[in-house]
């Protein structure tokens, strides 16, 4: 997530990204020029510290990341992104609303979100103890992890709480994770129902 379309937003983004998920060898995305300008100063970042040393520089030598663009005026050709992004802003919208969350909390749930989108399957679930697991877009990078932990905020009404702060916190968390279990409740009634119908078809 970032505050806004600055070319700043979006290098700091990328940093964010390569650290977690590592530095990719190709990047695609549409002509916007704050993503071309900041193509060109990640590539120069990598140049410019490949000429410390003899061995970064043969370390770096191929390490450049190819940044490719998709022809002006056809955003139709960044399908594979576009159809992701269109699922997020449709959960965001029916989800939250107008509710008002910090920016915090908005991240949050936006990560949240992301592990929702990533762990979908994307081939039918298997119907036999011996057929594999369905494959989701996270197995790619980290195979049969767990996106999340299940909140334990019903159960915790049945238990003594010791403080008022843990109270508190326990109500908190109970209301954001309220949007969560919706956020769920969309998704089922939206891509699982539509990979449903593809596969029925």
């Amino acid at each position: 997530m970032v505050e806004d379309s600055s070319t700043r937003s979006y290098i700091l983004a990328s940093q964010r990204m390569f650290s977690r998920r590592g530095v990719p060898k190709a990047v695609l995305s549409d002509n916007a020029a704050i993503f071309k300008l900041g193509a060109k100063i990640v590539n120069a970042d990598i140049t410019n510290r490949a000429c410390i040393s003899e061995s970064l520089t043969s370390f770096l030598a191929n390490r450049e990341i190819e940044f490719r663009y998709i022809t002006p005026l056809t955003p139709w050709q960044g399908g594979v992104y576009e159809r992701v992004v269109g699922l997020v802003k449709r959960l965001l919208y029916s989800t939250f609303g107008n509710l008002q969350l910090s920016y915090i909390e908005l991240e949050t749930k936006v990560i949240e979100m992301e592990g929702v989108v990533n762990s979908r399957p994307i081939v039918t679930n298997p119907t036999r103890a011996e057929e594999a697991l369905a494959l989701r877009p996270i197995d790619f990078l980290l195979p049969a992890v767990m996106l999340g932990y299940p909140a334990d905020s019903v159960s915790s009404f049945y238990r003594k709480i010791d403080s008022a702060t843990e109270q508190a916190m326990r109500h908190y968390l109970a209301a954001l994770n309220n949007t969560l279990d919706k956020l769920w409740h969309e998704w089922s009634a939206v891509y699982l129902l539509e990979l449903m119908d593809l596969c029925t078809k």
